[in-house]
């Protein structure tokens, strides 16, 4: 005799999965009725240099004139040209959706010139990490090519950002860059993004610099934003002594930090630039909610970057071929691992937070943070 408890549960599983292909059935019919979001025309085309063995691309605001310059420096397995639009005139660009967000609030909210540089790595291999290791010859170490570029650019073809406040952004590898710039050329402000660095190094820093093969000189150590996420508890633990080391050189820091957030329709579809339209989106999402994958709230249940076999499966039938789900060049991928909060570039506080640095490191930072999430959560 069957046990009437299997039968039934035998009954609710073949219900269930009928029910999960239906609802997979109709999440392809409304992705078909209307594909992906085509991207918005291409205006914009990066000035490019290979400048001491290094990509370098540029942008100019054109609606004012320039009011200073802001370095970009990459992560790990990223590269200068994630920063612009692919185009056949930028073969090497990809466009990443937080990457252009970045770009695109630094040029026409601030008016400031972006130059995105790419490590020696990322410039022959395609991708990769920044060395830290200061040398003094540039095109041979990151550090000092990176204060050499920016010198020849702005003395040999954009003379117009001469003794303009320079700021640098470097996100995770970039970002351990970024702190060690002072070493080699004064900045205005640095914007450290999911990465600080050791409390000796950046005491060193603090008490000595010196500038390429120059006499030894030394650069004040400007006012500096940490953006993490607590979520990397080794990360935010080191922010937390950094902080404490610019404090007793009474340098002017700030920390803002991002939360894990839901993944939802309206947020792929805000942060995409384009690249998921609502309809996919909605898709995207009830793709992710049917496998589990979504707790009750909307909250990823694990990490992106750990978990990609399940959830490429889970999107796959919704997204085709119409959206790529590779490491490090998805926009999908980029913006679940925002939601998650794990170790991702931010866009949320970066207006706030390069408002703070033009301002010399005073300001309400706390307040416009605050403003800035409650106007996002308007448009969303």
């Amino acid at each position: 005799m069957k046990n009437p408890r299997s039968a039934t549960d035998w009954r609710l599983s073949r219900q269930s999965a009928i029910i999960g292909a239906i609802s997979l059935l109709i999440l392809h019919t409304i992705f078909k009725q209307s594909p992906q979001q085509k991207p918005r025309g291409i205006t914009i085309y990066p000035q490019f240099k290979h400048l001491y063995n290094h990509d370098v691309y540029w942008e100019l605001p054109t609606k004012s004139p320039p009011l200073g310059v802001l370095i970009f420096l990459h992560g790990c397995n990223h590269a200068a040209g994630d920063v612009f639009p692919q185009s056949t005139r930028c073969p090497k660009c990809l466009g990443l959706p937080e990457e252009q967000r970045t770009r695109k609030l630094a040029v026409n909210h601030h008016s400031l010139a972006v130059v995105a540089i790419s490590s020696l790595q990322a410039t022959h291999e395609g991708k990769g990490c920044w060395d830290p290791q200061h040398g003094t010859t540039p095109g041979q170490d990151d550090l000092s090519s990176v204060a050499a570029i920016i010198e020849n650019l702005i003395a040999d073809h954009e003379p117009q950002l001469q003794k303009l406040p320079i700021y640098a952004l470097g996100v995770s590898s970039g970002g351990s860059l970024a702190l060690l710039l002072p070493k080699v050329m004064q900045l205005a402000g640095i914007c450290s993004q999911i990465m600080a660095i050791y409390p000796q190094e950046l005491e060193s820093v603090l008490n000595t610099s010196t500038r390429l093969q120059q006499k030894e000189r030394h650069f004040k150590y400007p006012p500096t934003i940490f953006m993490h996420m607590p979520r990397d508890i080794h990360t935010a633990s080191y922010v937390k002594q950094d902080v404490a080391a610019l404090q007793s050189a009474h340098i002017p820091v700030e920390v803002a930090e991002t939360a894990a957030r839901p993944l939802t329709s309206n947020f792929l579809t805000l942060h995409s630039d384009g690249q998921i339209s609502h309809n996919l989106a909605i898709g995207i999402v009830g793709a992710l909610q049917l496998h589990n994958l979504l707790d009750t709230k909307g909250f990823l249940v694990n990490d992106p970057r750990k978990s990609r076999g399940e959830w490429v499966k889970a999107v796959e039938p919704v997204t085709e071929n119409f959206l790529s789900l590779e490491p490090d060049k998805s926009p999908l991928m980029t913006l679940m691992n925002v939601a998650f909060a794990g170790h991702e570039i931010i866009t949320s506080g970066l207006d706030s937070a390069l408002k703070w640095l033009e301002h010399g490191g005073q300001g309400d930072l706390a307040r416009w943070i605050h403003e800035e999430e409650t106007a996002e959560g308007l448009e969303a």
